[in-house]
């Protein structure tokens, strides 16, 4: 095996193993003169790359090639390792997953793919032609938001409605449900953090934070509600991130002083709030109890 292998080194231009390293488009023009002596590997001088083996070399000529590698392999033996070491699958995705073998001038088999998955059906929900958001509970209600139209609602995962309210001219920014599933949380373009019970649709609470002029972020934390206020350029405000509990009441205000890059709530109790650093060589973060 050591000295098929040195000698498939010395014999080869490119490096040869199972042909075939997602071999490239053949060459237009390609200089076989010589691929008795290269397991019929070609030769492009303009693009200075190998060509892919084809027909300048019989079989039998392979065979034999082989056989000096390793006088112990039968002949099916060697044509089994042809259709493993010459398979070209770079148009297989045109093929349905199927490569060719320039050698053998034969198919090769799809490569391996992944299982497809198992298909339940289709969900069809009437009345939700601009759905901007989708989130579904631990029993399947689908809560969407129509912003078309300004509606909010819940339905059942097989697109029965539950109930529909109106959210006025509200841009949703995001929406989450809280960590007990007891409240559909959504952001509006009045700087509110929005809660609406998931049973009914009505409002159980809101909560604005004043002179900043942006929707907030909202981040569904294992503690708390939080949302992040990115200061907008005519604010006198600066970056903010609140904290709820689940009933609206704040637990803690943070504004550091600076610019925020980015909230991170974690699954520990914990929020990571990204501010600027001089250094590129690490990440700052302020980490604060939600």
């Amino acid at each position: 095996m050591i000295l098929r292998n040195f000698l498939l080194g010395s014999f080869l231009w490119v490096g040869f193993s199972a042909a075939a390293v997602a071999q490239t488009e053949q060459p237009d023009v390609c200089d076989y003169s010589d691929s008795i002596n290269h397991f019929g590997w070609g030769w492009d001088s303009t693009t200075q790359t190998s060509c892919v083996p084809d027909r300048e070399m019989t079989v039998a000529e392979f065979v034999t090639l082989y056989e000096a590698l390793d006088p112990g392999r039968s002949y099916d033996e060697i044509i089994a390792q042809l259709r493993t070491d010459y398979c070209d699958y770079s148009d297989a995705g045109s093929q349905g997953g199927w490569g060719w073998n320039n050698v053998l001038s034969e198919s090769c088999t799809p490569l391996d793919k992944p299982p497809a998955p198992e298909i339940v059906g289709e969900l069809r929900i009437p009345d939700q032609k601009f759905a901007l958001a989708l989130t579904v509970s631990s029993n399947s209600t689908l809560y969407t938001f129509e912003p078309s139209v300004g509606k909010l609602s819940a339905t059942t995962n097989t697109g029965d409605p539950i109930w529909r309210v109106s959210v006025g001219n509200t841009f949703l920014q995001d929406m989450q449900l809280s960590v007990n599933e007891d409240l559909l949380i959504a952001s509006a373009l009045t700087n509110e953090t929005i809660a609406y019970d998931i049973l009914d649709g009505s409002i159980v609470w809101r909560a604005e934070l004043t002179g900043i002029g942006v929707p907030p972020e909202i981040f569904v934390g294992d503690a708390a509600v939080i949302a992040f206020y990115k200061a907008a350029s005519h604010s006198n405000v600066g970056s903010t991130v609140l904290s709820y509990n689940y009933d609206g009441t704040v637990r803690w205000q943070y504004r550091p002083g600076s610019k925020i890059n980015d909230v991170t709530p974690g699954n520990d109790g914990l929020i990571y709030v990204r501010l600027p650093w001089d250094s590129v060589e690490e990440l700052r973060y302020m980490v604060l109890k939600q």
